[in-house]
């Protein structure tokens, strides 16, 4: 009698209990073996009998179940897109030196298109990949392309099959692969081929740019490279330019790079035309249109934008309208615009490091700042005042302005009046904020008996409080709070007499406030939500909306449902120096809105907190439209001057 007749009992049972027999099997590797029940599995009318199988299947029976005979009856069977799909998505490592048969292979390829999505899963391991990209490679009939195919696969995987790339194509690797493959693939090709990392050189700016938002990291001798450098500091765009400069920063010293390119400006301002009022090469391109044919002009246009090295240049050469039609004069107007512009961008990136319309926002905030709290002289007024509307001084002026400011290294300057404006503001927020011992007045002494901590009541006073909307909620009575929280940073909000709206709901979720906090550990400050991510090593600016500088009274007067904070704190993930000597901030007291439940008595008892109730009917909520008029125009943003 055959080994397997102890299984014959499962033959005609319904599939219900023979699919949870199966997966209860601690026997799987005899009772694979018996023919009637692989075949059952396999070739069950209902498709998915197999996919629940498989996809239970965790150690190396799955083997048994698809030996030759298996993949034959697999390869042969109904609905084989399902049962594919349910291997390639299934949890057992040992699925990879099934797929990798050359039966399975064909098959996996014959219904690539529906199966594509699955191949970066884990199971496809090393043998599949490189079974997959041999048949394609060798076989004509296939219409994938190879490096596209590669795509597919886990990182780990494609790191594996480029270490043996030659052993696997027929073609060698060309820079427009680099549009398919995944950060990590791309950075181990650059940084192990010499050649494969010269094809850096031969991209164009658009190429390299979309490596870096792939996440890529240009090597250090590639950055070195003199090919590289003169590629960087020639860009004309300088939004571009700063661009790859701030993704640099994060990795190498810019100085090298950044000398080259003041040198760069220096020289298109020291040639600048007056009797045209156009930059040099401004001035080449009208001189080059005005005196050839016009059925010439858009090959100068193209030659001069450089679209081979820089196609989103294009939308530059668009912006000029220039065609057979124009007249000189048209031809010109549209030339000084777009060199206006550039002169504008050119004086600000030489001075500030930094792109025309964020400088433009800093100094809003400056200025605005001063006209509340006076921080900086009247002459550094005039100046901001003057570089603010820079649009609307002469050649002659704005040449001058350039040079001055390169001679007194004004950037310095300016990021000091910038700071000093920051402390200030900070340190009349901190002055503000709630503290128990300077508040004294506000505490309520029946209130405190009646629960046995202390209660300070706020009912129409005027005051400010930096607070945290926590993730717990005030069932959970086993808050507690550390010192590291999980991030770099912490976001707070302040509230106060025009707002006291928080990020959650204080009377659902445990809302914490601090009496204290280190002006140097603000990263960002908005009246509303900044929408903030904070990483110390890579995301330092944690917001793109405006980084406020504003007193108590305009900040919490046009704050817009409710107001962001981000704080530089103690990461509880990380152990190094600069971590660890972070001043945590200290919650002092439990924000009740309306009423002291029993709840709240006890989360404050226990985390050794005094708490601070407010009768919400006494001060302004929710403010929304009011204020998204005052940000309809979101400051600099929509000014017309470029």
């Amino acid at each position: 009698m055959a080994f397997n007749s102890n299984y014959s009992f499962l033959y005609d049972v319904d599939e219900n209990y023979f699919v949870e027999y199966i997966k209860n099997s601690k026997n799987k590797h005899e009772l694979f073996k018996d023919k009637t029940i692989k075949n059952r599995i396999i070739n069950c009318e209902n498709k998915y009998i197999f996919v629940w199988v498989v996809q239970d299947i965790t150690d190396s029976s799955i083997q048994e179940l698809l030996d030759e005979e298996g993949i034959s009856l697999l390869c042969n069977s109904q609905d084989i897109k399902t049962k594919l799909n349910g291997l390639l998505s299934s949890p057992c490592h040992e699925i990879d030196n099934i797929l990798s048969n050359s039966k399975m292979i064909k098959k996996l390829l014959e219904n690539y298109n529906f199966l594509n999505s699955y191949l970066s899963l884990d199971v496809v391991g090393p043998k599949t990949a490189y079974a997959l990209l041999r048949e394609v490679d060798k076989n004509d009939k296939y219409t994938i392309d190879i490096v596209e195919l590669l795509s597919r696969f886990s990182s780990k995987t494609q790191i594996e099959i480029i270490r043996n790339f030659e052993d696997v194509f027929h073609r060698g690797l060309s820079k427009n692969d680099f549009k398919y493959l995944n950060k990590e693939t791309i950075q181990y090709i650059v940084e192990t081929n010499e050649l494969a990392g010269n094809m850096i050189f031969d991209m164009n700016l658009s190429e390299i740019e979309n490596l870096i938002n792939k996440g890529f990291e240009i090597p250090t001798a590639i950055y070195q490279d003199a090919r590289f450098i003169k590629k960087i500091i020639g860009i004309a765009d300088v939004i571009k330019y700063r661009f790859f400069m701030e993704d640099f920063s994060d990795k190498h010293n810019p100085l090298y790079i950044e000398e080259k390119r003041d040198e760069y400006y220096d020289n298109l301002i020291e040639h600048f035309d007056f009797e045209t009022g156009l930059l040099p090469h401004y001035k080449k391109l009208y001189d080059d249109i005005k005196s050839s044919p016009p059925s010439y002009r858009r090959k100068i246009l193209s030659d001069f934008f450089d679209l081979d090295n820089d196609p989103c240049d294009f939308s530059k050469m668009y912006d000029l309208n220039i065609n057979s039609k124009n007249t000189t004069e048209e031809i010109y107007q549209s030339i000084r615009k777009l060199s206006d512009q550039d002169l504008n961008e050119i004086i600000f990136d030489r001075n500030f490091k930094d792109i025309y319309v964020n400088v433009l926002k800093n100094i809003t905030e400056i200025i605005s700042f001063n006209n509340e709290q006076k921080i900086i002289t009247d002459e550094q007024l005039k100046l901001l005042t003057e570089i603010y509307n820079i649009s609307e001084l002469s050649d002659d002026r704005k040449i001058q302005l350039y040079n001055e400011m390169k001679s007194k290294n004004y950037a310095e300057e300016f990021y000091d009046i910038m700071r000093a404006s920051k402390n200030e503001s900070y340190e009349m927020l901190k002055a503000k904020i709630i503290r128990h011992e300077k508040d004294k007045n506000l505490k309520n002494e029946e209130l405190s008996n009646k629960f046995g901590v202390d209660v300070y009541e706020l009912n129409g006073q005027d005051f400010l409080g930096l607070v945290h909307s926590t993730s717990q909620e005030k069932r959970d009575l086993n808050f507690k709070w550390k010192d590291g929280v999980n991030s770099d940073s912490i976001s707070c909000s302040f509230i106060g007499t025009e707002s006291i709206e928080t990020f959650k709901n204080p009377n659902i979720f445990i809302t914490i406030g601090f009496e204290d906090f280190d002006i140097d550990n603000v990263v960002h400050l908005s009246n509303k939500d900044s929408y903030s991510y904070f990483d110390r090593e890579r995301y330092r600016n944690s917001s793109r909306r405006i980084n406020r500088i504003a007193t108590p009274k305009n900040l919490m007067e046009n704050t817009c449902d409710y107001n962001e904070v981000v704080i530089n704190s103690r990461n509880s993930w990380k152990n190094d120096e600069v971590n660890q000597n972070i001043k945590p901030l200290k919650p002092a007291y439990l924000v009740c809105y309306d009423e002291v439940t029993e709840k709240d008595v006890e989360i404050s008892k226990k985390a050794g907190l005094y708490i601070v109730l407010i009768n919400t009917d006494k001060y302004k909520r929710n403010k929304k439209e009011q204020i998204d008029e005052v940000y309809a125009q979101d400051y600099i943003e929509a000014r017309k001057s470029k």
